[in-house]
């Protein structure tokens, strides 16, 4: 502590001039008293004398040894005095020395007690406050994002599981209609818990947020106990819940149960909650609004892949007997549903590209120019640049654009071959041939089912895939095709 601090404090408490009116009363209260004897007591002069010199010299002696205790003291005052006024001020590091009188020292120790707790404090407040801004600068990314709800919801509870140092996080889908619960992600949650939550009923805590639209934290000693009829999050120990609310309506609820720490949430984190749940509310809002515009958008581009098909009496209904034929080949190669599912999608968005073809060249039978030919090779690269805008349609990009590439790499637009050609970007190419065979045409009739197979079967490994040519064959001499 600097001296100019001190002499500031000591002037701001007045302590100079209060000591210089105690210091003045002792010196010159003794010396009247002393002059009072000496004159009234008639002593010889020579004793009253030598009296008066030593009364006068212990007088002194006692005087500086009270000046010199006292200034320690003072001192001492003085710099917890101006050490209170730098916490006061932000400087919460500050500390005062133990080794003054009992009475000061005391108060040093606990003053660097409370000092060294409200230092901790506002280091914890300095972290939580950097953990915040990092959730909250993450979270906002995330709001926006093209991302599935349930990958957006799980990195939402995964942050703010960490953020508030909770063992379990649980985000609830509501049903209004079924007033039923829907699980839908989950940060820690035990088999116990997944197999509980698996019919998930409205009741305990979640029951009391729907019903009330409002926060409910639990902490230790109000938990409901071990009951075995109630819920994980009603067993857990301490808990926080929010409801997830758009517009007076309930979505949902979001969860956290028991403390890493084995402490207990606090008011505090279950305020944060409330405005995380706000936050998720919203994101829920923009994927309902994305979908919906996407399921527009998707229809839309139906509806044009339709209007392509009709453009010539010989291709109606083409892109849905081609979807038929890829689902069937995909099934019989033991692809995953969600391949499927692209792949459905694919087949009936496989030639949206011609949109923009003259009907001449969709109908033209002789030979095709060299100009006439790039426009046709072009609209498989049409057809994915309509597709791309939108994130949900855009997995469909590759099989739209490689659905013309020949095994043998004698394909277009990127003559690729074999196995780098997209495994349902073959079987898109092995369905709309079939298909286009066995169709009718103004210059020719459509070929039978046994023509068609010999054909493919003669194009293996040359314009189609041998594994899809062989899935294929075992659907057709199982069906009605004929």
């Amino acid at each position: 502590m600097s001296k100019k601090k001190e002499t500031d404090s000591a002037k701001e408490l007045g302590i100079g001039n209060k000591l210089f009116r105690i210091f003045s009363l002792t010196i010159i209260l003794p010396a009247l008293i002393s002059i009072y004897l000496v004159i009234n007591y008639n002593l010889p002069e020579e004793y009253s004398k030598y009296q008066f010199i030593v009364i006068l010299f212990f007088e002194v002696v006692i005087i500086c040894l009270g000046i010199y205790l006292s200034s320690r003291m003072v001192s001492s005052i003085i710099k917890t005095v101006s050490a209170i006024k730098e916490v006061a001020e932000g400087n919460v590091s500050k500390r005062l020395t133990e080794s003054a009188k009992e009475e000061i020292s005391g108060i040093a120790i606990n003053f660097n007690k409370i000092t060294s707790r409200l230092e901790n404090t506002v280091k914890n407040l300095e972290a939580s406050k950097e953990q915040m801004r990092k959730m909250l600068f993450k979270i906002g990314g995330i709001i926006s994002s093209p991302v599935e709800i349930d990958k957006v919801m799980q990195i939402f509870l995964s942050t703010t599981i960490q953020v508030l140092e909770g063992e379990k996080g649980f985000v609830f889908m509501h049903d209004n209609e079924k007033e039923s619960l829907r699980l839908l992600v989950n940060v820690n949650a035990t088999e116990e818990d997944l197999k509980y939550y698996e019919n998930c009923r409205e009741e305990g805590i979640i029951k009391k947020v729907i019903s009330e639209k409002r926060s409910v934290r639990i902490s230790i000693n109000d938990t409901l106990g071990n009951n075995e009829v109630l819920s994980p999050i009603d067993k857990s120990r301490t808990s926080i819940s929010a409801p997830i609310i758009l517009g007076g309506s309930i979505l949902g609820v979001i969860s956290l149960a028991d403390k890493k720490s084995g402490g207990e949430f606090l008011e505090d984190e279950l305020f944060l909650l409330e405005n995380l749940s706000t936050q998720i509310a919203m994101a829920f809002e923009n994927s309902r609004l994305r979908k919906n515009a996407e399921k527009s958008y998707f229809e839309t581009v139906i509806a044009l892949a339709t209007a392509v098909d009709s453009r010539d009496e010989y291709t109606i209904g083409h892109s849905k007997q081609v979807s038929k034929y890829a689902v069937a080949i995909a099934e019989k190669m033991g692809l995953a549903q969600k391949d499927i599912d692209v792949l459905r999608d694919a087949s009936l968005l496989h030639d949206i590209g011609k949109i923009g073809m003259p009907d001449e060249l969709l109908r033209n039978a002789d030979e095709l120019t060299k100009d006439e030919k790039d426009m046709v090779w072009k609209h498989p690269v049409t057809g994915e640049n309509i597709l791309k805008p939108v994130e949900s349609l855009s997995k469909l990009c590759p099989i739209v654009r490689h659905h013309h590439e020949r095994y043998d790499g004698n394909g277009y637009p990127d003559g690729l071959q074999g196995r780098d050609i997209p495994l349902l970007a073959r079987i898109v190419m092995l369905a709309d041939s079939y298909d286009a065979m066995r169709s009718d045409r103004s210059y020719q009739k459509g070929k039978s089912s046994e023509e068609a197979i010999a054909e493919i079967k003669k194009c293996s490994g040359l314009q189609f895939d041998p594994l899809c040519i062989k899935a294929f064959v075992e659907y057709l001499e199982t069906s009605n095709e004929k």
